[in-house]
This record gives C-alpha cells, structure tokens and sequence, in this order.
C-alpha cells in the first residue's frame, strides 16, 4: 500500500470579541483578580451604581470620578454640570 501526503492550506475566520466575551462571561472575579496580580497589573474595582459611598473614596479627586460614574459622565466633566445632573436625578 502506498501512502501519500496531501498538504492542506485553509483560512478560519475566527470571531475574537465572541470568544474574549464568553471567556469573560465564565471566568470568576477571584480568578480574573488572581490573574491581574500575576501580570502586576493594577486595577481599581468599580462599585455598582447608588451603593453607600465607600469608605476609600475619602479624598476630593476620588469622590468626584465615584459621582461622574454614577451620572454616566466623563473625567473631564466641570464639577458644576455633574451636580446639577445629580440634581436631576433627584
């Protein structure tokens, strides 16, 4: 009997975003923070919307960035327009 070799070339499309999200999607919190540290990335967590103001959050600059993502706005936002769409809000 003889054998032959057939090389094959193929092109895959493989859809990057769908395989990251569904990678994310069934990976635990402590193993993802377990994985930031190994690469020494620093990361800061993110408090859901309307939760108590945390405890951490004690100086100016760190209180601001918490009430610009509450309102859904930018870092750059001007103080006075994120009150008032706390005030909105209300």
């Amino acid at each position: 009997m003889d054998w032959r070799t057939i090389t094959v070339d193929a092109e895959v499309d493989i859809y990057i975003k769908d395989v990251k999200d569904e990678v994310l999607k069934n990976l635990d919190s402590d193993e993802l923070i377990k994985e930031l540290n190994s690469r020494e990335v620093s990361y800061e967590e993110q408090y859901e919307k309307y939760h108590m103001i945390p405890k951490d959050y004690v100086s100016p600059d760190k209180l601001y960035r918490y009430l610009c993502d509450i309102v859904g706005c930018g870092y750059h936002e001007p103080k006075g327009s994120v009150l008032d769409k706390l005030k909105e809000m209300i």
